[in-house]
């Protein structure tokens, strides 16, 4: 028999896998998570990005519903108070959660705003968070947009496949993102 544990979150984030086996997660358990979180604040322990972007995965697999708004409302709550500090891959944790809580709450318009998110930082989103956008835009039925997405970061620009020097695609498509476009 094989349990799920938090070191389970921690290695599917770090391969990109997506959530579609993720259970719904009963909503007094995300209440508890978030009196934790108070808690541990109230304590003067800072909250790290492994910490936030754990609470905002719970918040988007709520079973009643995900609670997209609230999870947004406490990431901008936390850094409009310093709290937590998030740059480079801390930032690039928190905001891909933030993308995957939207698409888990069908909210196209959040996702989109989640993405951009990166560009506020001047951070290139990485393999992960584009592949947890190209899922979020499937799951809220963009289909169209998951397919724009793919081709500005996994396809090569018109110039470079007319000429040899030009700048190659801006990642590399793994399993996860085709897996993601065909379902």
């Amino acid at each position: 028999t094989t349990t799920t544990s938090s070191k389970d979150y921690a290695s599917v984030q770090a391969t990109s896998e997506p959530f579609y086996t993720m259970e719904a997660i009963p909503d007094t358990t995300v209440e508890e998570a978030l009196n934790i979180l108070r808690f541990m604040i109230r304590s003067g322990v800072k909250p790290n990005a492994v910490t936030v972007s754990t609470v905002v995965n719970a918040m988007g697999r709520c079973s009643s519903a995900p609670r997209v708004k609230d999870a947004i409302a406490l990431v901008d709550k936390l850094e409009r108070s310093n709290m937590v500090v998030f740059r480079g891959y801390s930032y690039a944790r928190v905001a891909t959660e933030l993308v995957r809580t939207c698409g888990w709450g069908n909210d196209i318009r959040n996702v989109i705003l989640s993405f951009r998110r990166f560009n506020k930082q001047q951070l290139e989103p990485d393999l992960i968070a584009v592949n947890a956008f190209l899922d979020a835009c499937c799951r809220c039925d963009r289909g169209d947009l998951a397919m724009e997405s793919y081709r500005y970061y996994f396809e090569p620009t018109t110039s470079a496949k007319i000429e040899e020097d030009a700048p190659p695609p801006r990642l590399q498509a793994d399993v996860i993102t085709y897996s993601t476009l065909i379902t």
